[in-house]
């Protein structure tokens, strides 16, 4: 006869423990809602035994169901005029919407709580700074967000951020526009033709052959003078030079 294994019982204490919330606080939270709170499986004198994943599950959507209120109260208070509301707006939204907290975002691109509380404010507007171009990139590759949405060039009519301007491609260089990760790059290469059949004095292969490459030099944001080359993958960096080389080429 096949037995079915029974879901664990455990106290609340025991689950507050299990998933890393205070204990008095998940007492409130199941006084506060009675009515949708799973019931205790199993009493035994004083102590109740509830079914673990129940609980799990149903403090999981109590939490989701008010993150989405604080977002839309945050929201409501937020009046987006121009680029900079828009960009903080969106840097909370990315990352409240991945359950992060402003510590936890800063570990991951390299800057302090404070730097995150500064980008994102909406309570203090005096103290909002915006990120550089740098931590943009890092909050794109740390959140999975897109670069454009961050900075929110989707809203061109909101724009008002300058930016330097891109620096005149060099003799000797030659310039590819390409785009890598829904990002515009400008970028700066230099060609290095085919070397083939160099002998010395006497005659015997002097260095081995060498075949015509691109070398990237510098990948410029497009419209800006912030040079990422050194951020690229390297398997993102064959791919540009492959690409400028036949585009070079083709001419």
């Amino acid at each position: 006869m096949k037995t079915v294994d029974k879901p664990p019982l455990c106290t609340l204490d025991e689950i507050a423990d299990f998933i890393g919330v205070g204990r008095t606080t998940l007492q409130h939270h199941s006084t506060w809602d009675r009515k949708n709170f799973p019931k205790p499986k199993l009493i035994t004198g004083k102590t109740r035994y509830y079914d673990e994943a129940k609980v799990i599950d149903w403090y999981a959507k109590k939490q989701e169901k008010h993150r989405k209120q604080v977002l839309a109260e945050r929201k409501s208070r937020m009046p987006i005029n121009n680029t900079e509301d828009l960009i903080a707006f969106r840097i909370f939204e990315t990352r409240t919407n991945l359950k992060l907290t402003r510590k936890k975002l800063g570990e991951m691109i390299g800057v302090t709580e404070y730097a995150i509380a500064h980008w994102e404010t909406f309570d203090n507007i005096k103290t909002r700074c915006q990120p550089k171009l740098e931590n943009f990139i890092k909050l794109a590759e740390a959140t999975g967000a897109d670069l454009n949405y961050l900075m929110a060039k989707d809203k061109p009519e909101l724009l008002t951020m300058t930016y330097s301007q891109l620096p005149v491609c060099p003799n000797g260089l030659y310039q590819f526009e390409c785009s890598v990760e829904d990002v515009d790059l400008i970028c700066f290469l230099e060609y290095s033709p085919e070397e083939k059949g160099y002998r010395d004095s006497y005659g015997a292969p002097y260095e081995p052959d060498i075949e015509e490459c691109m070398t990237l030099n510098n990948a410029y944001i497009a419209g800006t003078d912030v040079d990422i080359a050194h951020m690229i993958l390297q398997s993102l960096v064959d791919h540009i030079e492959v690409s400028a080389l036949e585009k070079f080429n083709d001419r």
